[in-house]
């Protein structure tokens, strides 16, 4: 049988995975789901959890080892950061096999890429927390690591702890850092409020001849009324604080 017709899935009896193809016995609504290991005939079927079942993809992990529907594969795909690890969940979307990152709406196609560089390291059934905390927000983590539901992550910190506290007072001290702005950022915004000189250009042709055009002396933004008052005193564009006062 082909890898692509295989399926998996979790025995009644016991919860162990079984590989092979898929069978089902019975009538609608009372039926039962069998799995016959490709290593068995015909006459050799394990019950399964129809629940559990996971179609494979075909395609194998850096490891060769097969994907299936729900496995969690991990990478370190940044040459320039590789400590940097990404995670994600292969699912069937649409006309074809994706990986996704929860919390993320985009579907990337499960390609060769992802068998050379990827590794099969758990499933959405048996490990979900393998992907706890991927695609979170700022907020959603600070909301993850003060809730009281929450016992110990895979760092082991729990959130009445001397560490778990820092790391929470880390990240509210990094949000409001972000909403100020930069160290560059903030000296940026305060230069622009230094007003300068407005660029004023005679128009030479056409229907407006001898009027002006006026412009912003950062950003070269033109304001769309041939009145300097219209411009405005701050560049619709950059925000450049602008003086008109020496002109005519």
């Amino acid at each position: 049988m082909e890898d692509r017709y295989l399926c998996k899935a979790k025995r009644t009896n016991n919860g162990e995975w079984v590989i092979g193809g898929l069978v089902r016995y019975g009538f609608t609504g009372r039926e039962k789901y069998y799995i016959v290991p490709s290593y068995a005939s015909d006459l050799y079927a394990l019950e399964i959890d129809p629940s559990t079942i996971c179609w494979c993809t075909g395609l194998k992990d850096k490891n060769g080892k097969l994907i299936f529907e729900n496995d969690i594969l991990s990478g370190h795909i940044d040459v320039g950061f590789p400590e940097d690890e990404t995670r994600k969940r292969v699912v069937w979307h649409e006309n074809g096999w994706c990986t996704n990152e929860p919390g993320c709406d985009d579907y990337e196609a499960l390609d060769d890429f992802d068998s050379e560089n990827f590794e099969v390291i758990g499933n959405m059934i048996d490990n979900p927390e393998l992907l706890e905390g991927v695609g979170m927000t700022e907020n959603e983590v600070l909301e993850y690591l003060k809730s009281s539901k929450r016992k110990n992550d895979m760092l082991g910190i729990l959130p009445e702890s001397d560490i778990g506290n820092t790391i929470i007072k880390a990240l509210e001290e990094l949000k409001q850092y972000r909403t100020i702005g930069t160290v560059e950022e903030c000296r940026a915004a305060v230069e622009k409020q230094t007003a300068r000189k407005g660029i004023r250009e005679k128009i030479k042709n056409g229907y407006n001849r001898g009027m002006h055009h006026y412009y912003c002396p950062v950003c070269y933004e033109k304001g769309d009324l041939r009145n300097k008052y219209n411009v405005g005193l701050y560049c619709s564009g950059c925000g450049q604080k602008l003086d008109w006062g020496d002109e005519e």
